[in-house]
């Protein structure tokens, strides 16, 4: 893991390889925080990320953190090309496209993550951008984005304290993986069989 405070509004400290993102209370706005910085990974063509969602808190429980798996546009176009699927502390997922507007709302809370890892998992082939939760049974797609960039992007890892009470919040998670799609197949014949 490389990690950054971003705003200064978090830290995040590294054990055995679990990565745990703290903001404290009564920040204004959003308190952010990176754990990876386009400084440190950059994605170029078809890639893979996925990451385990341990835990999500927020101090008061009944108000609102999130933690997101996202990808942003190496600079000078990240503020234009981004994207990023969210888990919110009440079980909601949803995901964002560049201009920040929900392209899944948020999907019946789905509150697994409290009692068991929640898996999230972003891939883009193309200009095609997919994201998939995972709360045990396997992977579901969550939505699909087409006409995403395909320019260099960078790797987000962002821990959210929700306005306008901005509770503490704290996000655990592991099993990090980033990687390259394999090529999607050419040339492919088939044969049918004489029964059909």
């Amino acid at each position: 893991w490389f990690t950054y405070e971003y705003f200064s509004n978090g830290t995040a400290t590294i054990d055995n390889g679990t990565l745990k993102l703290s903001v404290p209370s009564g920040k204004t706005g959003y308190a952010q925080m990176f754990a990876i910085t386009e400084d440190k990974v950059t994605l170029e063509g078809d890639f893979v990320q996925e990451i385990t969602l341990n835990s999500l808190t927020s101090t008061p429980s009944d108000q609102l953190s999130s933690f997101v798996m996202g990808v942003a546009a190496a600079k000078p176009d990240s503020s234009k090309f981004w994207y990023r699927a969210e888990v919110y502390s009440n079980g909601d997922i949803q995901t964002y496209n560049t201009t920040n507007e929900v392209t899944t709302p948020g999907t019946a809370a789905v509150k697994a993550f409290k009692n068991t890892p929640t898996k999230l998992k972003m891939a883009r082939r193309g200009s095609t951008l997919t994201t998939y939760y995972d709360t045990g049974s396997g992977y579901v797609l969550h939505s699909s984005i087409g006409n995403a960039y395909t320019g260099k992007l960078f790797v987000q890892l962002i821990l959210l304290s929700h306005p306008t009470t901005n509770p503490a919040a704290v996000a655990v998670v592991d099993d990090y993986k980033l990687g390259c799609l394999p090529p999607t197949p050419t040339n492919l014949t088939h044969t049918c069989s004489s029964d059909g």
